[in-house]
């Protein structure tokens, strides 16, 4: 998944300090490091939150995770309806919401 995280970054506008990526927990870490962005758990990132970010993405991985049990934090986060999906692998997909 690292490389493709690094393949992320082509799609990210220069005004890095404004943008925010939503990922699942244990995902968030490494789009964090990867893209040097800010991060997001899929819980704790809310619609009153929008307003403070210029440039909104979600990551959507399609690794499951092994071992970990059932947790509202490992869930994957759902983009909104007018989302656009930028990247696709076989691993995840990324999409820009604003």
């Amino acid at each position: 998944m690292n490389s493709d995280l690094k393949n992320l970054k082509v799609y990210l506008p220069k005004d890095i300090d404004k943008t925010i990526i939503v990922a699942k927990h244990g995902v968030e870490w490494w789009v964090a490091w990867e893209c040097e962005t800010k991060i997001a758990q899929t819980k704790g990132f809310m619609k009153d939150d929008w307003a403070k970010y210029a440039h909104i993405f979600y990551l959507v991985s399609h690794e499951k995770p092994q071992d970990l049990g059932s947790s509202n934090q490992l869930e994957e986060p759902v983009p909104p309806s007018n989302s656009e999906l930028i990247f696709s692998s076989d691993l995840l997909n990324f999409y820009r919401i604003q």
